[in-house]
């Protein structure tokens, strides 16, 4: 991974091939003391893990391949001590159909670029109601 401050809010985030996109961008947020972001990118993936939101909890589906990350968009906030990134992303396949959802995780093929610009602190707490952590203001 590598990372270049571009200003006191933008940073640059390179992410290499075979590294985990979600899980290294955490670490970085937690190394650069980022609590509140908003996350774009583009890349490529494989070992891909989406989700679609059907109350209680997600439906989770493995995609195979090589995947282009058409977008990737979402934010970094604090949940249980620790920064954490939720994100939903758009995939192209082979046969160009675009395919997307909340993202759980996925291995980065040749790069993945991605752009964090920090925000206030935002927090996020449990909510018994919906479960999930939402965030509170």
């Amino acid at each position: 991974m590598q990372v270049r401050r571009e200003s006191e809010e933008v940073f640059l985030i390179c992410l290499q091939s075979g590294e985990l996109l979600r899980q290294s961008l955490e670490q970085a947020c937690l190394d650069l003391e980022i609590v509140g972001a908003a996350v774009s990118g583009i890349g490529g993936l494989c070992e891909v893990e989406l989700g679609y939101w059907r109350s209680p909890d997600y439906e989770r589906k493995s995609l195979d391949g090589n995947w282009e990350m058409l977008t990737l968009l979402g934010n970094i906030s604090l949940y249980e001590g620790r920064p954490f990134a939720h994100l939903h992303v758009s995939l192209a396949g082979p046969d160009l159909q675009v395919v997307g959802g909340h993202f759980f995780e996925g291995r980065v093929t040749a790069t993945a670029e991605i752009f964090l610009t920090r925000t206030t602190p935002i927090v996020r707490h449990w909510d018994d109601r919906i479960g999930a952590a939402l965030w509170t203001f």
